[in-house]
């Protein structure tokens, strides 16, 4: 509470949010590069020291990115398709947000092969090996999902110039 206002944490509205596939304009896509330092250097470190607390602590890192990555996936999907139901926007404001989301997600295309790289150097690690199996085919599957938002938000682009042109 400050003054007579309520606030919710946003942890909490980000968390609903992905939940009920909502999105705001505001949103800007994660790209997770702090936890991909941490998860580097802690594997760094676990080359040397193989104990179980840092064993414990990369799969702490690498679940947490992944399932950031599928909570970025929902939201960008719910973005999108916010940008295409929007009858009430301006025209020039919707090509103009199109174009920022359009340059995030191209921007999470390029930190999603550096995470899939990171997350491949781990294969070498008996202990990793079937958790990361089981997630590269989930990620594989959300790089897809980003090329088809890519396409998405190019032809929505496209359509709403030509719409801006029309009128």
């Amino acid at each position: 509470k400050i003054g007579n206002f309520y606030y919710i944490n946003d942890i909490y509205l980000n968390f609903i949010d992905t939940l009920l596939a909502r999105a705001d304009f505001s949103y800007v896509a994660e790209d997770f590069e702090k936890e991909i330092k941490k998860l580097i250097e802690i594997k760094e470190e676990y080359k040397i020291n193989k104990s179980s607390v840092l064993r414990d602590l990369i799969f702490s890192f690498l679940n947490k990115i992944y399932q950031g990555m599928k909570n970025r996936d929902k939201r960008v999907l719910a973005l999108i398709e916010k940008l295409e139901g929007d009858e009430i926007s301006e025209l020039e404001f919707l090509i103009k947000e199109a174009k920022r989301i359009l340059e995030d997600v191209s921007e999470v295309m390029q930190r999603n092969e550096q995470i899939v790289n990171v997350f491949s150097s781990f294969l070498e690690y008996p202990e990793f090996r079937e958790f990361i199996k089981d997630v590269m085919i989930d990620i594989i599957h959300l790089n897809q999902n980003i090329d088809s938002y890519l396409r998405r938000l190019r032809e929505f682009i496209t359509q709403t110039e030509k719409k801006r042109r029309f009128n």
